[in-house]
């Protein structure tokens, strides 16, 4: 038989429903038949993209000819989105922040690939679901710009939609090409002159200066202070720090990126919480900030810290760029900085669950002040009326370095380029005396505060060791240990009972009952995405009588039992409390240190808003909110990568839900229940819907 005939029968295999395209799915179909191990989605999502020339995402004959007989798949078309060195130019649209370079990162989205504007702090994805690319601050569904075509953003000739904060309209002056291709020396002489690395260790944290050192054809970066290297590891494909560097690359590394080969190490995600920015090489004038109204009841010393500590005092409008009072109110905008005041964090993101009410009821100034002047109404349940807090706009700022390119507040952050979070909880610190007096509170107390509603619900549940049953039909692997590479004991049989010792997240540590199998271990609640244990005592609720303090504090007093509400009932009331618009958090308390961080991903002694419990499909959901709006999330059932949402696509679309590292997060309300050991709720039916963040743009 002829070659060509021979490719041709070798494409029509692929192509299992004879449109003459192979898509993704007929690609995994058959790659996964031929080494089921070796081609995982990361691995199929590469090859697609190195063979796919015409960015459709899916391989025509020409294509998958050229796949066929090539040698090296990662050098397959230069027009292709499959080349991870590509950059894409996005220029014309009315939204500047929209505009500039999209380096190509070596992640999909969509099962497409992912690019990053690091200047702009914006990506460049493909929503699958909708079959459009979208430019946000993350890969969400969300987006500020939209590009239907399922094409390559710059082969597509479609016209953009940009978000204009009401609606999108279009951009037919918005244009998408391809940079054109840099020599090695030219990519050197664009990276970056100085990198700030900031991570969660100060020891690593810090300014890289450019050297004239070249390393796998990329510059080397050092920095003076920590004595420490920036530079790229060609073996590992990744940018890295490191202690030591070698004539052949860096060693002994600290912190890494995400796998690329971009030239300049602000271009790519790196691991982690860690980023990399590119700065000004001259340095920057520590900024005080001068000017403005002065509030001279709130000092800017350290009787308005609480305690001693070094700080600059820097105007709220100069730690954005461009500034706004009010953008797009959400509750990813309130994010917890140093101080332990979560529980008034969480209780902002659960009022901005409600777009406006902040502004509309809590705010008197509606606008950014050029005189720095803000009047924010709260309620003094201590005098029974509402009192008006002026403040000026200085927020207290860690003492900033040469490197640092904006000041980074103390207390709560600023997100999104908006100021009220941050204007808000100095309202608060006033209200009670100092920032130092708002470590240590409860959310519903702050909830009275800015709602009037002095008539909380506060749920709490005495911890218990409920028993199991094993459902699942061929038993469970039991170990020695939480840890999955533990030692293995054995497995424990279908049918068999058992008694809860403590539960992480899937891991359940039990002393057998009856049954065969070992009779202590940890095994998995849950595998594969469906449940394999059944909790045959669930936990009872206490609703307990409130009492506000009689001072200004954030903390309540609780008295006797109200009523005694078992599981299902306590379910009934957080779907009415959902429906109703009801504000609601949970906590967890054993009497361990304050935020100390457990197995399961979740902080005791943190506050967590609650934003939704909905059934769907037979299953009892809850949707949380962790105020550090970082990775540090709910890492049991339901949890962002758990294979439930793979076992239940139409479920996770339903409920679109979002993996990234953002703090919101989904559990079962049997986890729930055994989890959490407190809910506080305020009884104030909010003026407005819940907004569907799903659907709104930046």
């Amino acid at each position: 038989m002829p070659p060509h005939n021979a490719v041709l029968e070798t494409f029509q295999k692929f192509d299992k429903d004879g449109n003459g395209s192979i898509s993704r799915e007929e690609l995994v179909e058959v790659l996964r038949t031929l080494d089921p191990d070796d081609w995982d989605d990361n691995s199929v999502d590469h090859l697609l993209a190195s063979a796919d020339a015409n960015g459709d995402g899916a391989l025509q004959i020409e294509e998958f000819v050229r796949w066929v007989f090539a040698e090296d798949v990662s050098k397959l078309g230069s027009a292709s989105l499959g080349n991870s060195s590509l950059t894409i130019l996005i220029d014309g649209s009315s939204r500047d922040d929209l505009n500039g370079e999209y380096v190509q990162q070596d992640e999909f989205y969509g099962h497409r690939p992912v690019f990053f504007n690091a200047e702009k702090g914006k990506y460049l994805f493909y929503n699958q679901k909708h079959r459009r690319w979208q430019i946000f601050v993350r890969t969400s569904w969300k987006a500020s710009a939209r590009l239907c075509t399922k094409r390559a953003p710059h082969l597509s000739g479609e016209t953009w939609h940009v978000y204009n904060g009401k609606k999108f309209l279009t951009e037919p002056e918005m244009s998408t090409k391809l940079a054109p291709p840099s020599t090695a020396e030219e990519k050197c002489a664009k990276a970056a002159d100085a990198i700030y690395v900031k991570t969660q260790w100060s020891n690593v944290t810090g300014g890289f200066m450019k050297t004239e050192k070249i390393c796998n054809e990329r510059p080397v970066y050092y920095d003076e202070e920590h004595k420490s290297w920036l530079a790229y590891d060609g073996r590992k494909e990744r940018w890295v720090v490191a202690k030591h560097l070698k004539t052949d690359g860096p060693r002994d590394t600290w912190v890494t990126s995400l796998k690329t080969d971009v030239f300049s190490p602000d271009l790519t995600g790196w691991r982690g919480t860690t980023t990399a920015v590119r700065v000004d090489a001259k340095g920057r004038e520590r900024y005080r900030g001068d000017g403005g109204w002065i509030d001279e009841s709130f000092p800017h010393s350290e009787e308005s810290i609480g305690k001693k500590k070094e700080c600059d005092w820097v105007r709220a409008k100069d730690l954005a760029e461009p500034p706004a009072l009010f953008s797009t109110v959400e509750p990813a905008d309130a994010c917890q900085g140093a101080l332990g005041d979560c529980w008034l964090i969480a209780a902002l993101a659960g009022v901005a669950e409600f777009p406006n009410f902040i502004r509309d009821h809590i705010f008197e100034t509606k606008a950014l002040a050029e005189d720095g002047k803000y009047r924010i109404k709260l309620y003094d349940w201590t005098s029974k009326s509402w009192k008006v807090m002026e403040i000026d706009d200085y927020i207290p700022c860690q003492p900033r370095k040469w490197y640092e390119p904006s000041a980074v507040t103390l207390f709560a952050q600023v997100s999104n380029k908006q100021l009220y979070v941050v204007l808000m909880e100095k309202a608060f610190a006033k209200m009670i005396g100092s920032y130092q007096a708002l470590s240590g509170g409860l959310s519903g107390v702050a909830w009275v505060a800015m709602t009037g509603e002095t008539d909380l619900m506060w749920f709490s549940r005495e911890r218990h060791r409920p028993k199991w049953d094993v459902t699942g039909s061929r038993g469970l692997i039991v170990r020695s240990g939480c840890d999955l590479d533990s030692e293995k004991l054995g497995r424990l049989g279908h049918g068999a009972v058992f008694l809860e010792l403590e539960k992480f997240g899937y891991r359940v540590h039990f002393k057998k009952l009856e049954g065969d199998g070992p009779d202590e271990g940890w095994l998995s609640c849950y595998i594969s995405g469906y449940e394999v244990a059944r909790c045959r005592d669930p936990v009872e609720w206490q609703q307990k009588q409130v009492h506000l303090p009689s001072s200004i504090k954030f903390s309540i007093g609780t008295g006797r039992t109200l009523a005694k509400v078992d599981q299902d009932t306590m379910w009934g009331n957080l779907e009415k409390f959902d429906r109703a618009n009801f504000l609601m958090a949970a906590s967890i308390h054993t009497g361990k240190k304050s935020e100390h961080k457990r197995e399961d991903g979740l902080v005791e002694g943190h506050a967590y808003s609650i934003i939704h419990a909905v059934e769907r499909k037979g299953f009892k959901l809850v949707c949380c909110r962790n105020p550090w709006g970082n990775k540090m999330e709910w890492n049991g059932p339901w949890c962002d990568q758990s294979q439930e949402w793979t076992a239940h696509p139409d479920l996770a679309d339903e409920l679109e839900v979002d993996q990234k590292a953002d703090g919101l997060f989904w559990m079962d309300w049997e986890s729930f229940g055994q989890t959490f050991v407190i809910i506080e709720v305020c009884p104030r039916s909010m003026p407005v819907e819940r907004a569907n963040f799903a659907q709104s743009a930046e």
